[in-house]
């Protein structure tokens, strides 16, 4: 665990900075779910929110986004394509997610 610490801090371009809640939309049964999110938010005792993919619409993730005030996330390609398809997000909520790691699938060459 402690030797996975040092790599999401990177991704997720230093983070934590102060009390910044971690989302994810992976599973907790899959290791990157746990390991790029779950535990380093407890690891730092920051919030950690989470919902699978199955409950994750496109709509319904940038209202999380804004409505826990998520600094950081681990999105995985599935859900980012999904998210690209919300019409002028930023017009509709207001959030500020300051970083974003991705993996656990190849990502289109449109990203």
């Amino acid at each position: 665990m402690l030797g996975s610490i040092p790599p999401v801090e990177q991704w997720l371009s230093h983070w934590p900075r102060g009390n910044e809640v971690m989302w994810t939309p992976a599973e907790w049964a899959w290791i990157a779910g746990l390991y790029d999110a779950l535990f380093p938010a407890w690891f730092y005792g920051n919030a950690g929110a989470g919902a699978s993919l199955r409950q994750v619409r496109s709509e319904r993730a940038f209202a999380m986004l804004a409505k826990h005030k998520v600094g950081v996330s681990f999105i995985p390609p599935t859900a980012l394509k999904m998210m690209r398809q919300v019409h002028k997000p930023r017009e509709r909520w207001d959030y500020n997610l300051r970083a974003i790691c991705t993996g656990g699938e190849a990502m289109a060459r449109s990203f």
